[in-house]
């Protein structure tokens, strides 16, 4: 299972109603086809070494910062990524410039029965628009999973100050989370994204009751090994000479 941030992986034409006009060829980024070919071309290099490390390719990728489902088809039909066969769960979210998150599965693994776009609610802000949280259900050698791929509220404005809006998406995840386990305690939770916290911050550690050791978790709990990763040193993003670590895959008790 991966997780990996598309970072801006837009089109080069104008949607109407988003505001994607700096990835445009007219836009400050001169986003072009020539551009746009190199990134697509990047990103089959990233996934297939991800996939070379295992000689198997991964049967979820869940995937942030992509503009449309059109992108995420030219990503998986390039030579190398041909092979793994994936199909596509993707939903357009109300996301202001048009950002979506969105699954690839390998269906000979994963037998897809569901997906479902669940919006971001925040009672105290109800006009505020973010990215949805996207899920989807089956099973895999017939064990029943569960997955949910999310790009929490950024720190636009400072950390302290955007806190509250990754609380509230960590808490509203852990609800689903806690909901889909009541339904059937079998069902494996698999939670990952950008959550633009670290894996120690007060959103991953209170808001899902992540733990970052197993034997620390408890019934209700979660598990994150990337509290480790950050621990020993680890990040997926570099900002003001520190790593961050953003990118998280955690999982239910089970």
């Amino acid at each position: 299972m991966v997780f990996y941030n598309f970072e801006n992986l837009f089109d080069t034409i104008h949607d109407p109603g988003v505001l994607d006009e700096e990835f445009t060829p007219e836009g400050p980024k001169k986003w072009n086809s020539a551009k746009y070919t190199r990134k697509i071309g990047n990103l089959e290099r990233v996934l297939f070494d991800i996939a070379a490390e295992d000689k198997d390719y991964p049967v979820v990728i869940g995937v942030s910062e992509i503009e449309n489902r059109s992108v995420m088809e030219d990503v998986i039909a390039q030579p190398k990524l041909a092979p793994g066969n994936y199909r596509i769960v993707h939903y357009d979210s109300p996301d202001a410039r048009g950002v979506d998150v969105a699954f690839y599965y390998r269906p000979d693994v994963f037998k897809l029965e569901g997906s479902a776009a669940i919006p971001f609610k925040m009672p105290e802000l109800p006009n505020f628009r973010t990215r949805d949280f996207v899920t989807m259900w089956g099973t895999i050698d017939s064990e029943p999973f569960f997955f949910l791929v999310s790009h929490w509220p950024s720190r636009l404005g400072g950390k302290e100050a955007s806190a509250p809006k990754r609380l509230a998406a960590a808490k509203q995840v852990k609800h689903i989370v806690d909901s889909v386990t009541a339904a059937n305690p079998a069902t494996k939770v698999v939670v990952m994204g950008d959550l633009n916290d670290d894996a120690t911050d007060d959103s991953i550690v209170e808001g899902l009751n992540a733990k970052g050791k197993i034997k620390e978790v408890g019934k209700g709990d979660m598990f994150n090994p990337f509290i480790g990763l950050l621990k020993a040193g680890y990040g997926t993003l570099a900002y003001r000479d520190e790593w961050n670590l953003f990118d998280n895959i955690i999982v239910s008790e089970n």
